[in-house]
């Protein structure tokens, strides 16, 4: 079963580093750890990929614009919106693929002040290179993604657009309203970890989220 990200990335996904590109390709580690409670297990040779677990470090995570977001939660729903801002800060990531239509991710940042979280939805468009990014619990906000590699073997997803979903309308925002989105994956060979650098901004008011450090990554049943 191909994953999104390869399906999208094409023949670039040649061009990954080998831990990049089995991090892509959802490939298991040999020696998974155990299913955790209440997780779904797939039927042992049924071919069914496992979810992966990242756990690690932020050297920094959150919105400098902190408790300002909660103003614009009505708009974008929960499990979006980060309001703290802050050094070394725990994480854990949950990809869950859904068949081979979309990867379910989800974000645990562990605040001194407190756990939050975000959430999206990455589905293919069928166009080389293209994904659509589901934000949020309610998927209120839908980013538009150009999959790539990049020079150093790393995996690269860039904005080309967003819309906001108003009941069965997609409105797209322009330039002012809306959000660029950068996330760069890679890998460190010294801390034998993988990398992750992500920034999301506004012209207006600059960064709305970023978080950059490293995790360790594991598959489960």
């Amino acid at each position: 079963m191909t994953s999104v990200l390869a399906a999208a990335l094409g023949a670039q996904a040649s061009l990954l580093r080998p831990e990049v590109a089995e991090y892509v390709a959802g490939v298991p580690s040999t020696g998974g750890a155990a299913c955790s409670e209440g997780a779904p297990s797939p039927v042992a040779g049924s071919g069914q990929p496992r979810r992966g677990v990242g756990e690690g470090l932020f050297t920094r995570a959150g919105s400098p614009l902190r408790g300002l977001l909660a103003l614009a939660r009505p708009l974008v729903g929960p499990g979006l919106l980060i309001t703290r801002w802050e050094r070394d800060v725990p994480f854990r990531i949950v990809n869950a693929p859904t068949g081979s239509a979309a990867l379910a991710a989800h974000r645990s940042f562990c605040f001194e002040g407190g756990e939050q979280v975000a959430e999206d939805v990455l589905v293919p468009t069928g166009r080389p290179g293209g994904l659509l990014d589901l934000l949020g619990r309610e998927r209120r906000i839908e980013v538009a993604l150009r999959a790539s590699a990049t020079e150093a073997g790393h995996l690269l997803l860039e904005s080309t657009g967003v819309r906001v979903r108003l009941g069965r309308a997609h409105v797209p925002l322009p330039g002012l309203l809306g959000v660029s989105v950068r996330v760069e994956g890679g890998f460190d060979d010294e801390l034998g970890r993988h990398t992750i650098a992500a920034r999301i901004a506004n012209p207006l008011v600059g960064t709305v989220l970023a978080y950059t450090g490293w995790f360790e990554y594991r598959y489960e049943d």
